[in-house]
């Protein structure tokens, strides 16, 4: 919880940055810059498993395959999760959410 709120961290990257020092290890793997520096700023040696050019790649896939992060992704999820169950409700749903854009 230290490192979540230290340094704005989410609660995952908070435990795996808590594990890594606490093991004494230099080195750690990610591909959130933000984090990233983070740990930069601790001593770590950041690799990148990612390289640039299949970045990309995965940021077309996902700007042609899937909706928008965040929350519209999610609204997408539960419209399609309840169209193959309760038509009547995803239409309801859908029309609430703004297409997806926002919480009912």
């Amino acid at each position: 919880m230290k490192f979540a709120d230290q340094y704005s961290l989410d609660l995952t990257d908070a435990v795996l940055l808590s594990c890594v020092l606490a093991h004494q290890s230099t080195e750690i793997a990610t591909d959130d810059h933000r984090f990233a520096q983070i740990c930069r700023q601790l001593g770590l040696v950041v690799e990148n498993p990612i390289s640039d050019s299949s970045r990309e790649q995965m940021a077309q896939w996902e700007a042609h395959n899937l909706p928008a992060k965040g929350l519209p992704r999610i609204l997408h999820h539960i419209n399609r999760w309840l169209s193959r169950n309760h038509s009547q409700a995803a239409d309801d749903f859908w029309s609430q959410t703004g297409n997806g854009s926002h919480l009912p």
